[in-house]
């Protein structure tokens, strides 16, 4: 007796379903993936705008017209009344300034995100800033988050390093005072010898002039 097979030909009705689930998955993570393509695509885009933009400003000396410095020429001129007043400064004078400005805080920028990286944070903290400022350019700001920076004192030597840098300035001393002292004794010989020179020439035609006398008196006699 023959059985009827149900569902012969294909996959059974699971298989499918499962199929189906897997595609729809797939489909979702693939429209997933194209969305995240589209915003990191855009997000460049508005990247490249804006550093299109600044660098318009700065070709054209900076939004609404105003330097694109640290420190503004309206702030500069300001300074310059107080810390100068009556003073007259020329545009290229004025241009260097905020260009020292600029290279200040640049450099204390960088220097301060090398403290903050050394304390494994990400942003940079009044403290980083201070903290430089006071080890590099002697500028002690008065107090961070109420607290005072305390003063840098510098690490003393030890004993015995101390006591070798002695002996090391001692012994360089020494042979310094030894090798003016050679030189005076050569200096010294010099003289000596150019004075017992000066003699012997003196002496040789000193018994030349006895020896030409002695030879005209005896043709006298003659």
């Amino acid at each position: 007796m023959d059985i009827p097979l149900k569902h012969q030909s294909g996959t059974a009705p699971g298989g499918e379903n499962a199929n189906k689930k897997a595609q729809k998955e797939a489909q979702k993570i693939k429209e997933m993936h194209d969305a995240q393509l589209r915003l990191a695509i855009a997000a460049r885009e508005r990247q490249k705008e804006r550093q299109a933009k600044l660098l318009a400003e700065l070709e054209k000396g900076g939004a609404n017209g105003d330097d694109a410095h640290a420190v503004s020429r309206e702030m500069l001129e300001k300074m310059i009344k107080e810390c100068a007043p009556g003073e007259t400064f020329d545009e290229d004078v004025k241009t260097a300034l905020l260009q020292l400005a600029d290279d200040f805080v640049e450099e204390v920028a960088m220097q301060s995100h090398k403290l903050a990286k050394l304390r494994n944070a990400d942003v940079i903290d009044v403290k980083d800033v201070a903290l430089h400022l006071e080890r590099e350019w002697d500028i002690v700001v008065p107090g961070t988050s109420g607290e005072e920076l305390k003063p840098y004192k510098r690490p003393q030597k030890p004993g015995t390093q101390t006591q070798r840098e002695a002996k090391v300035r001692k012994s360089m001393a020494r042979a310094v005072e030894a090798k003016i002292l050679l030189e005076k004794e050569r200096r010294r010989e010099e003289r000596r010898m150019a004075k017992l020179q000066r003699q012997a020439q003196a002496g040789a035609s000193g018994q030349k002039e006895e020896e030409s006398e002695s030879d005209d008196s005896s043709s006298d006699e003659e």
